[in-house]
């Protein structure tokens, strides 16, 4: 529909090593933010014109912290349907009514892709390897490093290989 108002749907990429004989089973890849050195965030992006939500996460993947990986299913599965976050502020061009109702056009919607990543899966050079850092975190602490973002913390907590049980934490 001409004219109708979206919000930014962005990717996120949630990249896990798991292994089930380590202390720390689930191990999550997280980059530093370029806008804020000092934090670390789930690599992310926006998703282009004719590509799925999937796609864009494994780009984004790739180019934020140099991991490549395919598009089939982890083996704790994918959800139906995924997990998103609504951006708790508005678009720019929301009427001013519709600000802070259930009907607020947010500015962006966040769709979480889960991905299982393998050390083979992780290259020495990327993209943006001269902006950014990377790092593996164990699943709990990753958690509390992107806290610091509006609605990482509910994404990843709500993640299938949360919820679906096949973690069970260390």
């Amino acid at each position: 529909m001409p004219g109708q108002i979206e919000p930014r749907r962005v990717a996120v990429a949630l990249a896990i090593d798991y292994d089930e004989n380590r202390t720390d089973r689930a191990l999550v890849m997280l980059v530093r933010s370029r806008k804020h050195s000092d934090k670390w965030v789930v690599p992310k992006g926006g998703i282009e014109k004719g590509e799925s939500a999937r796609e864009a996460a494994a780009r984004e993947l790739w180019e934020e912290a140099g991991v490549k990986v395919g598009k089939e299913a982890p083996p704790w599965g994918l959800d139906a349907e995924p997990v998103m976050h609504r951006d708790k502020r508005a678009h720019k061009k929301c009427p001013a009514d519709l600000i802070d109702t259930p009907n607020m056009i947010p500015r962006a919607v966040y769709v979480l892709e889960e991905f299982r990543m393998h050390p083979s899966n992780v290259h020495a050079k990327w993209p943006e390897a001269h902006e950014r850092e990377r790092q593996l975190f164990p699943l709990h602490e990753a958690i509390e490093h992107v806290s610091w973002r509006e609605g990482m913390r509910e994404l990843i907590e709500n993640a299938r290989i949360v919820t679906s049980g096949f973690y069970k934490g260390t």
